[in-house]
């Protein structure tokens, strides 16, 4: 038997791609404190969509959809009560689309260990949090409102700008009275330079 095979004219149709909704931040990373600033697309148009952060609505977490289809705002991402980075993420549904981003929240402080010890001898352990990603740290020594010296503690480590160096305590014969520990990412010493980190360090002097 032989068979006969007929073309058939026609058109396919496409319908448009259906844009996935998506949520995302301005920065991976905040200090305890800062705004996060947020946006969506691809969200159903003039639909009302809630925001939380690990599953808890967020205060004035509502609102409505752009007719297309993008909201945008911001939120206060509070504090971390400990000396380590904690990681959260954000979501935002309309009921039907949904989507999570997360971030990562860091104290900003420097603290060493041990904290006693000679301090004409003592090495410690820096480890800082909160500096800033790719920035070299300085720690600037100033006793009595006058610099005493400066030294690197090197460069941070990832989106949030954590560092970790092991040194002497002091690089220089310490005498007794308060020093003031300035940590911040400018090499040269300023008493005025925003975004720095200040500590005090107390050394006594031992009667016999």
């Amino acid at each position: 038997m032989r068979r006969t095979l007929t073309a058939l004219a026609g058109a396919l149709v496409l319908a448009p791609a259906v844009q996935a909704a998506t949520v995302a931040l301005d920065k991976p990373c905040y200090r305890g404190g800062e705004t996060a600033r947020v946006s969506g697309t691809g969200f159903t148009p003039g639909a009302p969509y809630s925001a939380n952060v690990n599953g808890q609505q967020l205060p004035s977490g509502t609102g409505t959809v752009r007719p297309d289809g993008t909201f945008s705002g911001g939120f206060g991402v509070g504090a971390v009560q400990n000396t380590a980075e904690r990681s959260f993420t954000f979501g935002a549904s309309d009921g039907t689309n949904s989507s999570l981003a997360t971030y990562t929240v860091t104290p900003f402080s420097v603290q060493f260990s041990p904290s006693s010890g000679n301090p004409r001898t003592l090495r410690v352990r820096f480890r800082g949090f909160g500096f800033g990603k790719g920035k070299r740290v300085y720690l600037h020594y100033v006793k009595g409102g006058r610099e005493k010296t400066t030294v690197s503690l090197g460069a941070t480590e990832g989106d949030c700008g954590g560092f970790s160096k092991k040194k002497k305590l002091f690089p220089f014969r310490p005498t007794h009275g308060t020093y003031t520990l300035q940590y911040d990412t400018k090499k040269t010493y300023s008493r005025s330079t925003a975004g720095g980190f200040r500590d005090s360090v107390l050394i006594t002097r031992r009667f016999r």
